[in-house]
């Protein structure tokens, strides 16, 4: 499916499970923040370079302080507002992040009412009940334990991703995939704001460099939707913001397999300047509001 080929985050050193390891900062002057990081345990860092599923920035969330905060969220009840396939196809996506935001926090009325939202938009996506029906009779078994809502999140991406891709809508599974990119990087950005001095958060934003020219390399199979344009040139706009953003890698610690489409690395930099995550912010909160409106 290609909620497993598309992985959804990029940069994904501290996220995987058992790859955590400790990591130095300097500021080099008040324009340039610069992350060094080392491999102190001997474990070579995990990267992968398509994208990582949204459940995944959620475990950042928790591990970085984030509190909860609804206002940051699209209101579950908007779903009655959208009427096209291509919003609703995006707000499923912005929904699924949402919910497991939501359920991580242990805010399980406001997971239940996205879970219910998701239904909605399932069904005006014409989605029929029994691709997911099974989910809905067993989702009270998922609210005790945060790692089954995060399968149970994926689940719901895939459900749609099957029944589209079975029935030639691939650009409709392609914009579940966009709203939910965008919702993840729109929510990161709100955490940062709260949190300007946490540098794992903005390493996470800044690693998206790379899974954005693959979200708009996807988009472009179906330039032909005016639609669909108009989101690949708003969100080219926010790769000019990103061309700023300088990865490196040490050549004698670098490895790419292309075939499990993994990179590792021992020792990189990220570099990002305020102004950079500035502009970041604002771009994608601009695509977002667009989205959700």
């Amino acid at each position: 499916m290609i909620f497993r080929t598309i992985l959804f985050f990029v940069v994904f050193s501290f996220l995987l499970p058992g790859c955590e390891g400790k990591k130095s900062s300097t500021i080099n002057s008040p324009e340039i923040m610069k992350v060094d990081s080392e491999s102190n345990t001997g474990k070579v860092r995990q990267i992968f370079y398509n994208m990582y599923l949204p459940t995944e920035m959620a475990r950042l969330f928790e591990r970085v302080g984030a509190n909860y905060d609804p206002k940051i969220l699209n209101a579950p009840e908007k779903f009655s507002h959208y009427d096209t396939n291509l919003k609703i196809a995006l707000n499923i996506g912005i929904y699924g992040v949402d919910l497991s935001y939501c359920r991580l926090f242990e805010q399980n009325a406001a997971t239940a009412k996205y879970f219910t939202s998701v239904q909605r938009m399932y069904e005006k996506l014409g989605i029929p009940h029994s691709y997911y029906e099974d989910l809905v009779n067993g989702f009270e078994k998922y609210y005790s334990d945060k790692d089954s809502l995060a399968k149970f999140a994926s689940e719901v991406y895939d459900r749609a991703d099957l029944y589209l891709r079975e029935n030639q809508k691939d650009s409709d599974a392609a914009l579940v995939i966009t709203g939910g990119w965008v919702e993840a990087l729109y929510l990161s950005c709100k955490i940062s704001e709260k949190n300007p001095d946490n540098i794992e958060i903005q390493e996470r934003i800044a690693g998206q460099k790379y899974s954005l020219t693959s979200l708009i390399s996807l988009l472009s199979n179906y330039q032909e939707n005016i639609d669909v344009t108009k989101y690949i040139l708003m969100l080219k706009g926010l790769k000019t913001s990103y061309d700023n953003v300088d990865i490196y890698y040490k050549q004698d610690n670098f490895k790419l397999d292309t075939l499990k489409k993994l990179i590792s690395a021992s020792d990189y930099t990220i570099t990002l300047s305020p102004e950079t995550l500035s502009e970041i912010n604002k771009a994608v909160t601009e695509i977002r509001t667009d989205m959700v409106n």
